[in-house]
């Protein structure tokens, strides 16, 4: 289970940002130590805990990931993409099988009035128009999501002082 766990896209991305050489162990050190530590049984244990808990893991207040996560045990699917929240993110639902599980919100295409600096009396408000769309990788022969990538972008038409 240690080498499935490093392994893993994220994971290896992860270790190469974090190792470095030292004479010191760094942050990949230490969690490569206690990880292999720990016997393939203690690790199965360990995951299954997580599985029956995962929902913890999302933020309580996040009730958008946590629909999407029923959604996707629901309906057997890997992403549940919605939109119409002020920003744009993503979220790691699950890993099942070495699938990953993603809830993706689009934010709002619609014209925001957003808080700026503050001055003397007064305080100053702009106009932004985000600009978020999702691009999903599609196998042409398998037809199934390979991946995906949100893109973020801000429109600015100019300001206004109240």
């Amino acid at each position: 289970m240690a080498d499935q766990f490093f392994n893993n896209a994220f994971v290896k991305d992860w270790m190469r940002k974090h190792d470095y050489l030292s004479l010191f162990p760094d942050d990949a050190d230490k969690l490569e130590i206690a990880f292999r530590h720990f016997t393939d049984t203690t690790l199965e244990r360990i995951y299954e805990k997580f599985l029956e808990i995962k929902r913890d893991f999302i933020k309580d207040t996040d009730k958008n990931a946590l629909e999407a996560l029923k959604l996707c045990e629901k309906y057997q699917c890997d992403y549940v993409l919605f939109g119409h929240t002020h920003e744009s993110y993503v979220q790691l639902l699950n890993v099942e099988n070495g699938k990953e599980k993603y809830y993706i919100n689009t934010g709002t295409w619609r014209r925001r009035i957003v808080p700026g600096g503050y001055k003397k009396k007064q305080i100053v408000f702009g106009q932004q128009e985000s600009i978020d769309y999702v691009i999903f990788k599609i196998d042409e022969q398998s037809n199934e999501v390979k991946g995906f990538q949100l893109w973020n972008g801000t429109s600015n038409r100019g300001g206004i002082v109240l």
